[in-house]
C-alpha cells in the first residue's frame, strides 16, 4: 500500500509538471521587424528538428520523474561527432602510416572508417553518478562537476585507440554492481569505471576545461567547445544543511 500509494503521488507530480510546461516556443524579440520574425522562424524550425531527431517528448517525462522520485534532474548535452549520417570515409593507410592512393592519385576510402555528420546529444545523469566539490555548498557553485558511470573497456578501446595499452594494465577486472530492481548484487566484467570532470568557466579555465579518465589513463582533455558548460542540473527540494536536493518521497514517509 505504501509503496504503491507514493509512486501515484509521485506520477502526479510529474503529470502536474510536463501538464504547466507542455514546451517552449521562439517568438522574434521586435514583432515588427521582419528580420526579427525571419530569425524566429529559423531558430524554432531547428529547435522542432532537433525535438524531432532527439525525441525529446519521450525524454522530458523521464527527466521530470527524475525530478520528483530521486530530488534531482541533470542532463549532458554535448555535440557528438560519432553520431548522425555518414557522409563519407576516411582514407585508407598503407604500411608506413602514408594514405592509400588510386590509379588516378586520389585517396581510397576506408569503409571501416566512417565520418558522421554528428549531432546533439542528451544524456541523462542519475543524479547518485553525478558528484561535486566537496567544499561547494551547492551543486550550482561547485567550480567542477564529475558524471561516472560504467563502460566497456572494447568500447573505449575503440575510441581511444591510442590508450589502449592503459586501459588493459592494473585494476579490477571485475565490478560488483548494485541491481536497484530487486535489490541485488551482481559481478560484472569487461567494463571500468569512467569519470568525466568537467570544470566551469573561470579565472583559472576562461574556456572552461574537461578530461575523462579511468583507473589507469586519461583518456582525453581539452577546453570546453565554445566554453559552454555541457551539464544542467535542478534539484526539487533544498536541503539547508546539504548540497543535494531531496526528493517528495523523503516527506512522505
Amino acid at each position: 500500500l505504501t509503496k504503491n500509494h507514493l509512486r501515484k503521488i509521485t506520477q502526479n507530480y510529474v503529470n502536474e509538471i510536463m501538464t504547466c510546461a507542455p514546451g517552449v516556443t521562439i517568438l522574434p524579440k521586435n514583432e515588427t521587424e521582419v528580420q526579427d520574425q525571419k530569425a524566429a522562424e529559423l531558430h524554432q524550425s531547428v529547435w522542432a528538428d532537433i525535438k524531432d531527431r532527439q525525441e525529446l517528448d519521450e525524454k522530458v517525462p523521464l527527466w521530470a520523474d527524475d525530478f520528483v522520485s530521486l530530488g534531482e534532474v541533470a542532463v549532458k548535452v554535448l555535440w557528438n561527432p560519432t553520431e548522425g549520417a555518414v557522409i563519407g570515409y576516411n582514407p585508407m593507410t598503407g604500411p608506413d602510416g602514408g594514405p592509400v592512393v588510386d590509379q588516378m592519385g586520389q585517396p581510397v576510402p576506408d569503409e571501416s572508417a566512417p565520418v558522421y555528420s554528428g549531432q546533439i546529444e542528451y544524456e541523462r545523469i542519475f543524479g547518485f553518478n553525478l558528484l561535486r566539490s566537496p567544499q561547494a555548498k551547492s551543486m550550482q557553485e561547485s567550480p567542477y562537476l564529475i558524471v561516472r558511470k560504467m563502460v566497456e573497456i572494447e568500447d573505449l578501446k575503440a575510441q581511444f585507440p591510442d590508450q589502449a595499452n592503459k586501459l588493459d594494465e592494473g585494476g579490477p577486472d571485475t565490478y560488483t554492481v548494485f541491481n536497484g530492481a530487486n535489490g541485488t548484487y551482481s559481478n560484472t566484467k569487461g567494463q571500468t569505471m569512467l569519470r568525466e570532470f568537467y570544470f566551469k568557466p573561470s579565472t583559472n579555465y576562461p574556456k572552461g576545461f574537461f578530461f575523462l579518465t579511468t583507473g589507469n589513463a586519461k583518456l582525453a582533455e581539452g577546453e570546453l567547445p565554445e566554453g559552454i558548460f555541457p551539464i544542467v542540473y535542478e534539484q526539487m527540494d533544498e536541503i539547508k544543511t546539504s548540497a543535494r536536493g531531496r526528493s517528495v518521497i523523503k516527506q512522505l514517509r
